[in-house]
């Protein structure tokens, strides 16, 4: 199905993620058009939207149904999806685009340990997925196509706290750097030790502030965008270098009202202003 030109598409379509090319960003996007059923039944589909023609084509006519979440593998093929029916949860998979879908996960919607969820392929495709796998809170696992079930050791587990998304690949999809998650504050956990490092040397110079790292394509470059908010304490937003010379310099946190009324910004998660340094951040190698 393509939707062409001037066409609107339905109020329930939600922005699902940017549409990537050899690593660099293009002016498509993936969206969700949300529909629901007959008896309740809600289902979705994906689409690829060009943001310049409005031209939209579907990506997944003769998916499974009864569908609530897709994802896509770095080349841009829908592979993995996430239906619920009759209280019923499945997980769908496909090896690849000309490959059939198959069922590699079930379990009732209230088995909360039972639960698999798909997040996101790195460029090897392989997929990485929310589960608890027999502990207390969820962690992000590998999935297995060949052996049929999730790696023995999860990538990424953190002592109280669930992941279920918000991870962060290095540029080409090669490596999964780290995840963010919300603790008593946005917070991300670095895989990737370099970049920990760095993540160390900037909350220990701006410890009042939720400071989010946005990282160059290039790894081996040693600068860093930091992007930095309120935690919600009364304390200024903060707009830096580093190591650095020049002190906070976004306004204070403004009131509900004001932030509900405003045009020029929006509250980040943690209140206030959300903020940006409009220099990269360098460190030293």
């Amino acid at each position: 199905m393509v939707t062409e030109g001037k066409k609107l598409l339905p109020a329930s379509t939600r922005f699902h993620s940017r549409v990537f090319d050899k690593g660099q960003p293009t002016e498509d996007v993936f969206v969700e058009v949300a529909s629901m059923q007959a008896l309740g039944k809600f289902s979705s589909n994906l689409l690829r939207l060009n943001t310049s023609n409005g031209r939209a084509t579907s990506l997944t006519l003769g998916g499974p149904g009864d569908v609530r979440g897709w994802a896509v593998d770095r080349n841009n093929v829908v592979r993995a999806a996430t239906s619920v029916t009759g209280g019923v949860t499945r997980v769908h998979f496909r090896d690849s685009e000309s490959d059939p879908w198959r069922v590699i996960f079930e379990f009732a919607v209230d088995e909360v340990q039972n639960e698999v969820l798909p997040i996101a392929f790195d460029a090897a495709g392989k997929l990485y997925v929310s589960a608890r796998s027999g502990a207390d809170t969820a962690a992000i696992f590998g999935y297995d196509p060949k052996a049929k079930k999730l790696d023995t050791e999860a990538v990424v587990a953190i002592k109280g706290f669930d992941l279920e998304g918000g991870l962060r690949f290095s540029s080409d999809g090669s490596r999964l750097l780290g995840v963010d998650y919300e603790a008593d504050r946005a917070r991300t956990h670095w895989v990737d030790e370099r970049i920990a490092k760095i993540q160390a040397q900037v909350d220990h110079a701006l410890p009042d502030c939720v400071n989010r790292l946005q990282l160059p394509n290039d790894l081996t470059v040693a600068a860093v965008l930091v992007d930095s908010g309120s935690t919600g304490n009364g304390t200024p937003q903060c707009s830096s270098w580093f190591p650095g010379a020049t002190p906070c310099s976004c306004p204070p946190p403004a009131p509900p009202l004001a932030l509900a009324q405003s045009s020029s910004g929006q509250a980040g998660s943690s209140g206030g202003w959300p903020c940006r340094t409009t220099s990269p951040t360098v460190f030293a190698g």
